[in-house]
This record gives structure tokens, C-alpha cells and sequence, in this order.
């Protein structure tokens, strides 16, 4: 196993951390070696597209806009 030293993590931080490790029942070392896990999970393209399209339309004027379902649903294709 590697080790990760992580330097200068404010007060603030580290009492966060460790307010969630309890909350999950974990040591802080257990909580941050899990939130590192879930940040490199791999996200589906089509969730990450989802957003950004969400997103920039959200920052246009496009009034009242009517979204359609693709087809075939992007819940039915395989990745």
C-alpha cells in the first residue's frame, strides 16, 4: 500500500473530517481513504452530459423551453 501525506489542511477542515468519520462510524483516516474512492469512481459520459447541457442552458435565455426524450433512452444504452 502507498501513503499520502497531505500538508498545511486547515483546523476547519480537519474538524469537519472528523465529524463526518464519526458520523459514518470510521476513523478520519477510514472517512478520507472513502471520499478519495468515491471522487475516482468513474462517472458515466451520459450523466456527466446530462449536467453540462443542463448547465449551459440553464445560463441562456431561452424562455420556456420543451425537452423531448431521446430515443432510444439514454437509460437503455449500455456503456
Amino acid at each position: 500500500m502507498s501513503v499520502i501525506h497531505v500538508r498545511s489542511v486547515s483546523e476547519d477542515l480537519v474538524a469537519r473530517l472528523q465529524a463526518r468519520a464519526r458520523g459514518h462510524h470510521r476513523s478520519m483516516e477510514a472517512e478520507v481513504r472513502a471520499i478519495l474512492a468515491e471522487a475516482m469512481e468513474p462517472v458515466p459520459m451520459y450523466g456527466v452530459m446530462r449536467h453540462v447541457n443542463f448547465d449551459l442552458i440553464a445560463k441562456t435565455d431561452l424562455g420556456d423551453v420543451v425537452f423531448e426524450p431521446m430515443s432510444p433512452s439514454l437509460h437503455a444504452v449500455e456503456l
